[in-house]
Order: structure tokens, then sequence, then C-alpha cells
């Protein structure tokens, strides 16, 4: 899998309802089939103001494995209040990287 902290950005929004929401949103490089996803870490770190998230591949689980690599966008939101979280870290088993959250009106 390839990942670049240059291709996730982070930032707070609306949601429909009118609830602050922050959204990350990046770009990766799956390969031979595994299943990627974007999912809060557990347990958080001890800096409340850093949300942790972590890049989860579940192997391709089929008898011929493809050997494709494809572009996939992860996502992830969660309702929070404006200036909750001043960074977001994120993590794989093979890199990790930390993204300042985009300030917006």
């Amino acid at each position: 899998m390839n990942i670049s902290g240059n291709d996730f950005r982070a930032w707070y929004y609306s949601g429909a309802q009118g609830e602050s929401k922050i959204g990350v949103v990046g770009k990766i490089v799956e390969i031979d089939g595994g299943i990627t996803t974007l999912v809060r870490a557990d347990p958080q770190g001890i800096n409340r103001r850093v949300l942790m998230l972590t890049i989860q591949t579940e192997p391709f689980k089929g008898k011929y494995r493809p050997h494709i690599a494809h572009e996939k966008e992860l996502r992830y939101d969660e309702v929070s209040e404006r200036g909750t979280f001043s960074d977001v870290h994120i993590e794989s088993k093979d890199v990790s990287f930390t993204l300042k959250i985009e300030a917006t009106k």
C-alpha cells in the first residue's frame, strides 16, 4: 500500500443537522485486493487535542488474489465541537504522520 501524508487533509465542517464535524480524507493505493479503512484508534493517545486514527487493511479473502493496484479515497467523519482537536495523527503498520486541522469558517 502506498501512503503519503501529503495526500491527506483534515478540517471542521457543519453537518446536515447543523452539528459540527471533523472530516479527514486522503488517497491511498490499494494493492492485491485488500480492503483498507480509516478508523478511530483505540485507545486514543495522552494528548486530548490530537485525534488518533489508524489505517487498517484487511487482506483479500478469496482463492485467487488479484494482482492489481488502484487508487482509493479514505474518509473519516466524527461529530466534534470545532476546536476540540488541533491535529490528527494517522498511522498504519508502515507509516505515521500528523496533520494540522485546517481552519475553515
